[in-house]
């Protein structure tokens, strides 16, 4: 009887042990601090972005156009952490192991939305393009795999053509056409110093892009700045957005793009103005050389 007594005993404190670390073990998980705050929180804007077989997926024009505005408002410097929100591998993160020399285009902001064979999917229809011929291939979305065949692909269209105006186009199609070319527009002061402003505008099918590179440097003791100052007309529009910018550091402002859009533009002007800070009884900027605009 005793011993029966014991085990009982024993078997109860046991098991009151065992109550009483579960029972703390909830109160320590009660207690747990919060996880800690993801401050790279996804934007609502990329909530409808997907990824089919490694390809970015817009579920129309006006969505894309939507991500290029905000990607255009980040900054080339964000790009690498856009793609890791969303948790995709694009040509720009595989620059590295493709051989671009012989490309013209140079927007960085395409690249981080293509994959890294190319592709895309707008819409109803899938987008392969070849910076090296300066072409882009098109099938619909569920023929997507023919993209891996493009000798094959009948619809081929040359970079500088509009081709979103001809599967989606928001109002009848201007017979306005687009744009091309660069400018580079330099300055030598004083001392044999070349200080430049360039704008490249560029096209690849489904995108069209101006940029501005700034140029700084000092001469003599002085900075020199040199600004951007211009506008632009898309196509099927008459409107003129205008748009301005200094360079603020010793190199060139590389990630400056007034425009990003599935439309190309059907004129462009940018101004170099390049100032000198002059240091003397009073601290000013002045301009020293302006020149014509580059159209």
């Amino acid at each position: 009887m005793k011993k029966q007594l014991t085990l009982i005993t024993v078997t109860l404190t046991f098991i009151f042990a065992f109550l009483f670390e579960m029972q703390s073990c909830t109160k320590e998980s009660k207690l747990a601090p919060p996880p800690p705050v993801i401050e790279n929180k996804m934007p609502s804007i990329l909530n409808d972005l997907k990824i089919e077989n490694g390809i970015l997926v817009f579920k129309d024009r006006a969505y894309y156009d939507e991500v290029l505005t905000y990607l255009g408002s980040i900054g080339d410097e964000k790009f690498e952490s856009f793609e890791k929100q969303i948790g995709f591998n694009s040509l720009r993160a595989n620059l590295d192991n493709v051989d671009h020399s012989k490309w013209n285009f140079t927007d960085q902001l395409l690249f981080t939305i293509l994959s890294p064979d190319g592709k895309i999917i707008i819409k109803d229809k899938a987008f392969r393009l070849d910076f090296e011929k300066e072409v882009g291939y098109v099938v619909d979305k569920s023929k997507v795999d023919q993209l891996n065949y493009p000798e094959q692909i009948p619809e081929v269209y040359p970079f500088e053509v509009n081709v979103l105006d001809i599967y989606y186009p928001e109002e009848p199609i201007s017979r306005a056409g687009c744009v091309g070319g660069n400018c580079d527009q330099k300055t030598t002061v004083t001392g044999g110093e070349t200080y430049d402003l360039k704008d490249v505008y560029q096209s690849a099918v489904v995108y069209f892009s101006l940029q501005v590179q700034i140029g700084n440097g000092v001469s003599g003791g002085n900075t020199i700045q040199a600004c951007a100052n211009g506008s632009y007309i898309k196509k099927n529009s008459t409107t003129s957005v205008t748009f301005n910018a200094c360079g603020s550091t010793s190199s060139y402002v590389s990630d400056y793009r007034p425009y990003e859009a599935s439309s190309c533009l059907s004129s462009y002007n940018c101004t170099g103005n390049f100032y000198e800070f002059a240091f003397g009884g009073t601290n000013h900027w002045t301009l020293f050389n302006n020149h014509s605009s580059c159209n």
